[in-house]
């Protein structure tokens, strides 16, 4: 139940619907034959990702949100009428964003939340992560001159230090290399209704804290979407 998470310490993960079979027999693990929305920074760093606490976990989905946005730009732009159309921290184009909405909403639905019992430590053998470690992926972004550049500092909020190279609460990893997480060492989250896709879970835990204040604008922007175009009768929203 929700009442039980509101850790700071948690270790949530999420993962569509389908994989759960698999997982509860085989537990997670770091090399899964396609990893979601993986990008080439990925590649040759076998890991598995996860956020901590709450706020974590809601600045995951906020986060999400807006690589999504640039996403579906960059798929326009292969259409020679919007090839100077810009990243979303130049313009926002409300249709755009629209169709975010829309996507993240049907994504959320066959997605699920798992809490993943990790051990923070720095001996690789003994413990799972380092919350101290430093993230590969800023890493290859300033040695490649684009840390600081205004699309990143967008796509990772104003809550994320870009000025540290160490890992953000939002997108934290075990240690690089191959890993297990048995079965045992995972749970899977539903809220009070006992609904456990990760739609009802995130649109539970919005309602109880002030997304605004905590700097999570786009996620607040969904929720309010959401509650303004549901369709009650078959819960959709309205296409």
């Amino acid at each position: 139940m929700l009442d039980k998470v509101f850790n700071n310490d948690t270790c949530f993960h999420f993962t569509r619907s389908v994989n759960l079979y698999n997982i509860e027999m085989n537990g997670l693990t770091s090399v899964p034959e396609k990893r979601e929305n993986m990008t080439k920074t990925d590649e040759g760093h076998d890991t598995i990702y996860f956020s901590k606490g709450i706020i974590g976990l809601l600045r995951t989905a906020d986060v999400w949100i807006r690589w999504e946005y640039d996403n579906i730009v960059k798929k326009l732009r292969e259409n020679p009428q919007y090839k100077n159309l810009p990243t979303g921290d130049i313009t926002i184009y409300d249709e755009i964003m629209e169709l975010v909405y829309k996507k993240f909403y049907n994504d959320e639905k066959n997605r699920c939340l798992l809490i993943l019992d990790l051990i923070d430590g720095e001996d690789y053998q003994n413990s799972d992560y380092n919350s101290k470690d430093f993230d590969f992926k800023k890493i290859i972004a300033k040695n490649k001159g684009y840390l600081n550049s205004s699309n990143m500092k967008w796509e990772f909020g104003k809550y994320s230090d870009l000025e540290s190279l160490r890992m953000e609460n939002w997108n934290m990893y075990t240690h690089l290399g191959k890993k297990v997480i048995n079965p045992d060492k995972i749970k899977m989250v539903m809220d009070n209704d006992g609904n456990t896709d990760m739609l009802s879970i995130i649109l539970s835990i919005s309602s109880l804290i002030d997304l605004k204040s905590e700097g999570l604008d786009n996620l607040d922007g969904f929720v309010n979407y959401f509650q303004n175009n549901l369709d009650l009768e078959n819960g959709k929203i309205h296409k």
